[in-house]
């Protein structure tokens, strides 16, 4: 199923009709169909023929709670759950709420790009702990998270980590935690691809220390795992009640509360049919990934992979080329392939690149071959 390509061109996709003469591996959603289970009850809801204004199902929330049990062993309640139009689009509403201008934030570099536009949009003061890089993988410098968080009004945390690739171990998460305590920081968890676990790796979740701190916000949706971006809908959970409320009446006062139709049918789909298809597809990540590095070691030896041990996206440290990422972005096209520059993740990572392994073998090869001739011509 993951090896069948969704005909994506010509369907008004940010992706694919943004680059029509490029394979696209940039944008972070996935080339092959849904699960059948979602297109079934998307079908059967469409049959139904009205589409007015919307409620939240009843079942909602304990559709997501038993998930949340199910596969982050963490217990949350219906009171401490708002459905947001996207992770994106909360937290910026958490930082407008709980921040003012001039407030220290602090985000780790490389990062999910949208973090360091979160707090300019919000005229935060930004921080950067960034990560520390060993050659093979990426860590956190604790001890340099803990002299930056005091003073600081809240930390953006991305668990996993987009772009690197990590998921922080148990003791990881937990230290982020008391650290924020000690310093009485607001930690926002943007956790959107949680269920995107590879080669055994284990993901815990924030929320999982819902007793040691209570200024904790857990961000998570099933649109990257199982390619529901179009749907617009996340999960925010609340450790506090009274954050909970801030926020809602923030988010009440934009006239965006409610949900959408198709969204939060196909997200209750996903939590109680899906299991095994998201389990698949992280297998067939392993598989894409794998070949990849093998690939690039054969032909680009001095390319740099890092360890992946989440996510769909590898991040690659191509600086051995001398090119600026405009430089290599503009080379790519021209054979025909595009990818994220490095510079957009961080202040330090021009000339890294990000490629998306959500797509079908066959596709992956036929890209892989045009990065790797362009890169070569390069060299040469």
């Amino acid at each position: 199923m993951f090896n069948i390509p969704a005909k994506r061109k010509n369907t008004n996709c940010y992706k694919w009709d943004n680059c029509p003469n490029t394979i696209p591996f940039g944008v972070a959603d996935s080339d092959y169909k849904v699960p059948l289970a979602v297109r079934l009850a998307l079908h059967k809801r469409i049959a139904q023929g009205a589409f007015g204004y919307c409620i939240k199902s009843p079942t909602y929330d304990a559709t997501l709670k038993n998930w949340i049990k199910n596969n982050y062993d963490y217990d949350v309640m219906p009171e401490q759950i708002s459905v947001s139009p996207g992770t994106v689009f909360a937290m910026n509403a958490i930082l407008s709420v709980f921040t003012k201008p001039g407030d220290k934030v602090i985000i780790q570099e490389p990062v999910y790009t949208a973090f360091p536009l979160l707090l300019k949009n919000n005229q935060n003061t930004e921080e950067f702990s960034d990560l520390i890089f060993d050659g093979k993988r990426f860590s956190i410098d604790f001890d340099d998270l803990d002299r930056k968080l005091d003073g600081a009004k809240a930390f953006v945390f991305c668990s996993p980590h987009n772009p690197v690739g990590r998921t922080w171990t148990e003791s990881e998460v937990k230290k982020v935690v008391l650290l924020c305590k000690k310093h009485n920081v607001l930690l926002i968890s943007d956790e959107i691809h949680c269920d995107l676990m590879l080669f055994g790796s284990k993901f815990t979740s924030v929320g999982k220390y819902f007793d040691l701190y209570k200024n904790l916000i857990v961000c998570n949706a099933p649109s990257k795992t199982f390619n529901l971006a179009g749907f617009f809908t996340s999960n925010i959970i609340f450790n506090d009640i009274e954050l909970k409320k801030a926020y809602d009446e923030k988010i009440n006062s934009m006239f965006c509360a409610e949900p959408g139709l198709m969204g939060p049918i196909a997200a209750e789909t996903v939590y109680t049919k899906c299991g095994v298809w998201m389990r698949r597809q992280n297998k067939h990540i392993e598989k894409n990934y794998l070949y990849l590095k093998k690939y690039l070691a054969q032909y680009l030896p001095k390319a740099v992979v890092t360890e992946m041990e989440s996510t769909y996206l590898a991040f690659i440290d191509m600086r051995y080329l001398g090119k600026t990422d405009e430089e290599l972005g503009a080379e790519l096209v021209k054979y025909g392939v595009s990818v994220n520059g490095g510079k957009m993740y961080g202040r330090n990572y021009d000339g890294w690149v990000r490629f998306n392994l959500a797509c079908p073998i066959s596709q992956l090869k036929k890209g892989l071959k045009r990065f790797v001739d362009c890169c070569v011509f390069l060299e040469e």
